[in-house]
């Protein structure tokens, strides 16, 4: 898109007076203020974390309601976007400019495509170049943990810095069982220009001298990265910029001792530059104080200071989970970096709202926060639905309110982890006028909000919130993702993902009126933690099925030649699953491994596990009255997730039920309700006497969501489940306990 001179010259005119916002994530980071104005090369937009794109002039809300929107093109890529996408414009590349979208996928890859080259949909016509990291694994590492969460771009350096993970391929089951289990992140720059890596370093567990005696290690295989990585000026050191990045628990964190971390590096060196641990003096599980807040990134305002949300875990003393965290960077006389820490606890320092919380399950850290330009506040809230803003020089409440509500059950704040009206990722904020601004946000389970905030008196409006027209559904993270566009103070538009069981969808409303003006189904998903990205005139959008989709104007109300989904198999999201079921099936005897093979054409596509217990009456033996035998009850056991496959779930879905097993061979999905009847196949002894039997079952019926796909299913790694004495009279009842791993498999290409 071509930019008229007298509309830069305004947009720049425009800039002047707004100056205070330090846009596009604290203004010295670039050279060049104009092409940054127009660029989106952090999470969010800015270190501010505001969602807001404020140069956009084709976009409006008079065009979209005029016009509408189309999809312009679609681009394929090797996996899941959890991150969100990029844009880096006016790009010298082999001696052309170039306007980039940048893409980051759950297989370690990064990928550049020209913005402007529309042609062969669905094709990687426009590809620029992709790079899969590392170049050279380490021996053991070679299985992908995927690039999770946003990285940044330094456009006066033509460099993206983000965080990749690598494992050896043998991932934990149950419990603390992380014996051999190990992982290892990595942080990378790559050339902006044509994707050579620059360098590249193994986090590492270094603390600083003020962590208590007792230190906590940095234990990779436990941790995960998923909110976004922030680049600011370092405040200790002139001309320095410092990448921050930020870890929460990998999953199932109720097994294991873990804790969220944030660790700095000198952007030009990778020198580290301090580290903050969020509960170094927990020992228990479950209660880390992980930083994950929906994928939304730390923020900093114009000090170099660092605000953001933890997880699980008591905030008081060193301990700071369920806080909102303020980071200072610090330098001591002998040079050493450090960051210095004060916090909100939400339960100790709110108790009026924390009556309804759980222990310590509060959760904060389900959604981010926002600074909010030229004021002395931030704002945020997490999985309780309560937006608190807070005053950022003292970290003291300023405000607190149930901002969201479970509509569909009122009652229910927080009973579990599923229950809570959640606000992931971080608010969205638009400036109107020296005296009023707007806080932009959508918690599951409910409907978008507009929160007007009052620039003059520093408070938000609680009581009388302008209201949008849907309600999230009522069992799928993470509610709406916001992006703002606007000209400055004007042509506001909300653009907004929000999952669905059909897909997903994006809709455009508008920023002041709260109209919706356009929406539409994507079949292929939308991601978690990915946001719209708007550049130019187009709106960009992150799929979970291993592609992105570009819209715009439908200037001439030409219907476009529509988009022909063709459901995809479901991949391996997490570490290929066949490592870990040809290393059960070499326990049990070669020929009953045999009749468990699953036929030709079939691919493992994730794995889950099961544990409960098995219910058995006795009767009378048909072939003897006088003997006695056990016969199973119906008894229904959940099947955990192992493998990532509920992108629309936190922790991808990670422990999370996905269907229901009533021990008689059938299967319920846990959204949905439909039951689906697993035939059996075959049946083998397991390795160990009193384990339950192995076994290879074939899916019938179809579904049209989580188990769409699925072919056949292993019942393998049994252990217990049947009992271990007869017995002596009809009537008798007992209950086993039962675990097992089930292997789920998709045919080799979709029909």
């Amino acid at each position: 898109m071509q930019v008229r001179r007298s509309q830069l010259v305004w947009m720049l005119g425009m800039f002047g007076w707004l100056g205070f916002f330090g846009w596009l994530g604290l203004s010295s980071l670039f050279a060049g203020c104009g092409t940054a104005r127009f660029a989106v090369v952090t999470q969010h937009n800015d270190g501010y974390r505001t969602g807001a794109y404020l140069s956009e002039s084709a976009l409006t809300p008079a065009s979209v309601n005029h016009s509408g929107m189309a999809l312009r093109t679609w681009r394929p890529v090797d996996g899941n976007l959890n991150a969100q996408l990029l844009y880096a414009p006016r790009v010298s590349v082999a001696g052309a400019t170039k306007n980039i979208v940048l893409a980051f996928t759950s297989n370690n890859t990064a990928y550049a495509y020209d913005l402007d080259d529309e042609t062969a949909p669905g094709t990687n016509h426009g590809l620029i170049w992709q790079q899969t990291l590392p170049l050279s694994p380490r021996p053991g590492f070679t299985t992908s943990m995927g690039i999770y969460s946003t990285p940044v771009v330094d456009l006066a350096e033509s460099t993206i810095y983000l965080v990749y993970g690598l494992n050896n391929g043998m991932p934990p089951w149950n419990g603390e069982g992380d014996v051999g289990y190990e992982a290892e992140f990595h942080l990378a720059a790559l050339d902006l220009r044509t994707g050579v890596p620059l360098r590249d370093t193994i986090i590492s567990g270094w603390v600083p001298s003020t962590v208590p005696p007792g230190r906590v290690d940095f234990l990779p295989r436990r941790q995960i990265q998923r909110a976004a990585l922030l680049m600011t000026p370092n405040p200790v050191e002139s001309g320095q910029r410092t990448i921050y990045i930020p870890f929460g628990s990998r999953w199932r964190e109720e097994t294991h001792n873990w804790h969220g971390w944030v660790f700095g590096y000198d952007a030009a060196t990778f020198a580290p530059r301090g580290v903050f641990c969020s509960t170094p003096d927990r020992r228990a599980n479950s209660e880390g104080g992980g930083i994950w807040q929906g994928g939304a990134g730390v923020a900093a305002d114009d000090s170099g200071a660092l605000f953001f949300n933890t997880g699980n875990g008591p905030g008081a003393g060193n301990d700071h989970g369920n806080s909102i965290v303020k980071l200072t960077p610090v330098r001591s006389t002998a040079g050493v970096y450090d960051l210095t820490v004060s916090a909100f606890g939400a339960a100790a320092d709110d108790p009026s709202h924390a009556v309804q919380w759980r222990d310590n399950d509060i959760d904060l850290a389900g959604g981010g926060v926002t600074v909010i330009p030229d004021s002395g506040h931030v704002a945020g809230g997490g999985k309780t639905g309560v937006m608190y803003l807070m005053d950022r020089s003292t970290m003291t409440k300023v405000q607190s309110f149930e901002a969201f509500t479970n509509t569909y059950n009122p009652s229910l704040r927080y009973n579990d982890w599923m229950s809570g009206p959640h606000m992931h990722g971080a608010p969205t904020y638009w400036v109107q006028s020296s005296t009023l601004g707007y806080v932009y946000h959508w918690g599951e389970k409910d409907r978008l909000k507009r929160f007007a905030y009052n620039r003059s008196t520093g408070r938000l409006d609680s009581t009388t919130p302008v209201v949008g027209d849907v309600v999230a559904e009522s069992d799928l993270m993470p509610g709406g993702l916001i992006s703002l566009s606007a000209n400055g103070t004007r042509d506001g538009l909300l653009w907004i993902t929000l999952p669905a069981h059909s897909g997903g969808r994006l809709f455009a409303y508008d920023a002041l009126t709260m109209r919706r003006l356009w929406d539409t189904t994507q079949p292929g998903g939308v991601s978690h933690s990915n946001p719209p990205t708007i550049a130019e005139g187009r709106v960009l959008v992150g799929a979970t099925n291993g592609e992105f989709l570009v819209y715009g104007l439908n200037q001439f109300r030409i219907p476009l030649p529509p988009k022909l989904y063709r459901k995809p198999p479901y991949p391996p999201i997490g570490p290929d699953p066949m490592p870990r079921v040809r290393q059960w099936m070499r326990s049990v005897r070669p020929e009953s491994a045999a009749k468990l093979a699953v036929p030709r054409g079939q691919r493992a596509a994730f794995l889950a596990s099961a544990s409960g217990s098995m219910a058995y009456v006795s009767q009378a033996s048909s072939a003897d009255a006088n003997r006695f035998e056990w016969v199973l009850e119906q008894t229904s056991i959940d099947l955990l997730d192992q493998s990532g496959i509920m992108p629309n779930m936190g922790r991808n879905g990670l422990g999370h039920p996905i269907a229901t097993w009533d021990g008689m061979g059938m299967l319920a999905e846990a959204h949905g309700g439909k039951i689906l009847s697993l035939t059996s196949k075959a049946i083998v002894d397991a390795p160990k006497g009193g384990d339950l039997p192995w076994g290879l079952f074939q899916l019938e019926g179809k579904s049209e969501n989580l188990l769409g796909s699925i072919t056949f299913v292993q019942r393998l790694e049994t252990k217990g489940g049947v009992p271990s004495t007869a017995p002596k009279q009809t009537g008798e009842r007992v209950k086993v306990p039962f675990e097992a791993a089930f292997a789920f498999y998709c045919a080799e290409s979709a029909p």
